[in-house]
């Protein structure tokens, strides 16, 4: 029992690292690169335009390809057991005591930390359900949508025209 119990948490820490390492590269490589080189060639409005619809997608799709595969790889759906279970202890204590902070501090930092799929993913009713969105589930994605890309929108714009200013100064006092 115990060697299979140890089995089972090396699968999902192997599996989480994995999970991990993909989303952190798929989200770092559209956050990083693609949004400030659209932003940069498209400008602010025609930028932000094509980075909101392609951010809407890219979440909205791997909603349904996490649905599709019913794998928790980032460790979500535990998350959640660890949330929703009746057990006490100091651990358990402290992560119950962050989560229930409701609903709308949630959506606004996992909103601003990660993205829309982390946030609806995880405020989703249920561990392991894989099932979908429903009306609240939409409401929370689009909520979650907007504030994700107001914010990052407005922090890659500022740090483009950041830069801009910066190397006109430079070439100016040149």
């Amino acid at each position: 029992m115990v060697s299979q119990n140890l089995s089972s948490w090396k699968r999902c820490i192997g599996l989480w690292g994995i999970g991990h390492t993909a989303n952190f590269l798929m989200v770092k490589g559209f956050n990083l690169v693609l949004y400030p080189s659209v932003l940069w060639f498209l400008g602010l409005i025609w930028g932000a335009a094509v980075m909101w619809l392609l951010s809407l997608l890219v979440c909205y799709f791997t909603i349904l390809f996490y649905d599709w595969c019913k794998v928790d790889w980032l460790g979500i759906e535990t998350i959640k057991e660890v949330r929703d279970a009746e057990e006490t202890g100091i651990f358990h204590g402290i992560l119950k005591w962050i989560l229930s902070k409701g609903d709308m501090v949630v959506v606004l930092a996992i909103s601003v930390y990660w993205d829309p799929f982390v946030c609806v993913v995880y405020l989703r009713q249920g561990a392991h359900q894989y099932n979908g969105m429903t009306r609240k589930d939409w409401k929370v994605f689009l909520i979650s949508f907007v504030i994700s890309n107001a914010w990052w929108t407005t922090a890659v714009f500022s740090g483009l025209t950041a830069s801009e200013w910066i190397i006109r100064a430079v070439k100016s006092a040149s």
